[in-house]
């Protein structure tokens, strides 16, 4: 008995071996053929990154005052299909904030670039910033600011969408 479970042991493994390489052989070498073949080796990588946006972006300040608050944009592991492409985050509002008793209450307010007013303004449908090809997180400022002095108290919002797409030649 012990001589058949050794024997069957020995020919699944004999098997194992013989199987696999029959069944990944697509090319076959003949002793009459030419003694040549090729193999070409490929993989496939996907481009990959991740964006991260801020969920709310609520402003402070005091009465009497513009309203302000900093936020970022982040983005993790860019990985592109070349030097050239980048992943670009655009910015899409008419920068109006209601009151949401009174839709007709409205207050201004505008996008920099940075971490206060200084930076450059950032104008719908425009680039809030360009991310290439790197590990790790590459992160971009970006400042609300009221354009004046709320007249009105109460619930104020406003709708910022990012539009995310991958640019570049290729």
């Amino acid at each position: 008995m012990k001589k058949i479970i050794n024997l069957l042991i020995v020919l699944t493994f004999c098997l194992a071996i013989i199987v696999p390489i029959s069944v990944l052989a697509d090319t076959q070498i003949t002793q009459n053929g030419n003694n040549i073949a090729n193999t070409a080796v490929v993989f496939n990588v996907e481009p990959s990154y991740t964006v991260t946006i801020p969920l709310t972006v609520e402003l402070e300040g005091e009465y009497g005052k513009a309203f302000s608050k900093r936020s970022a944009i982040t983005v993790k592991d860019v990985f592109l299909e070349n030097s050239k492409k980048y992943v670009n985050v655009k910015l899409s509002s008419d920068f109006t904030l209601a009151s949401q008793s009174n839709p007709d209450i409205t207050l201004k307010y505008k996008v920099y670039k940075g971490s206060d007013s200084s930076g450059s303004e950032i104008a719908n449908s425009n680039s809030v910033g360009t991310f290439y090809t790197e590990k790790g997180e590459q992160t971009q400022d970006i400042f609300f600011m009221t354009t004046s002095v709320p007249k009105y108290a109460g619930n104020y919002s406003d709708t910022v969408v990012f539009n995310i797409s991958v640019e570049g030649d290729d």
